[in-house]
């Protein structure tokens, strides 16, 4: 007579296959950290695209599309940019664009929001009034970071930033620290700068070159 054999797993095979499992775990979970953080990004990068269109049909409708003469005083005026505050994007809900864009996909960050100099904490963030003219007072941080900014940068001016696209904790003001900045620019597109360098909002030449 056949002896009956036991088809249950003893107790050694379950610890293997368990630790097995968690070396799987440590192996993969960064993989997976990085799939989501892609796709925060392209989520990100499909926002500022939107909010650049946004921007961009609002200027239309003003009178801002086709303003050459970024030297002149008034530049940022004639480009007829959306005066918003933080509590006004009511202005581009026609243009399919309003508060709900602005949260950040990547999430909120305390380090990266103390270091940045932004509005509110894990929102992609409104940065043109930076270099409006009115701001741009004697003695003013305004003035110094960007009397000649637009003249300079043009159409490779930013407008809107979301830096919430890095790992937990960065310093965006750390120079040697390397750090992600998304952006939209007033010509429409969508820029992904990962480098060193001061990255505060108070530098906007961080993000974007000048046109050739």
């Amino acid at each position: 007579m056949k002896k009956k054999t036991n088809s249950g797993f003893t107790l050694v095979e379950v610890i293997v296959s368990i630790l097995i499992i968690i070396a799987l775990a440590g192996l993969l979970t960064p993989v997976f950290n990085r799939m989501k953080r892609s796709a925060e990004i392209r989520s990100s990068i499909a926002k500022l695209h939107q909010l650049g269109v946004a921007v961009s049909l609002y200027r239309t409708d003003y009178g801002g599309e086709g303003y050459a003469r970024y030297d002149s005083p008034n530049a940022y005026y004639g480009l007829a940019l959306p005066p918003l505050r933080y509590y006004e994007f009511y202005r581009l809900d026609h243009y399919g664009a309003d508060a709900n864009f602005l949260p950040s996909p990547c999430g909120a960050d305390q380090t990266i929001f103390d270091t940045f100099r932004c509005g509110v904490i894990g929102w992609i963030t409104y940065v043109a009034p930076e270099y409006e003219p009115a701001l741009m007072k004697p003695g003013s941080g305004n003035l110094y970071e960007f009397h000649d900014y637009l003249a300079t940068y043009r159409e490779n001016a930013v407008l809107f930033i979301d830096p919430y696209c890095n790992p937990p904790g960065t310093i965006m003001g750390a120079p040697y620290i390397y750090k992600r900045g998304l952006s939209v620019l007033i010509s429409g597109q969508v820029v992904n700068r990962y480098g060193m360098g001061y990255a505060g909002a108070d530098n906007l030449r961080w993000y974007s070159d000048p046109p050739e």
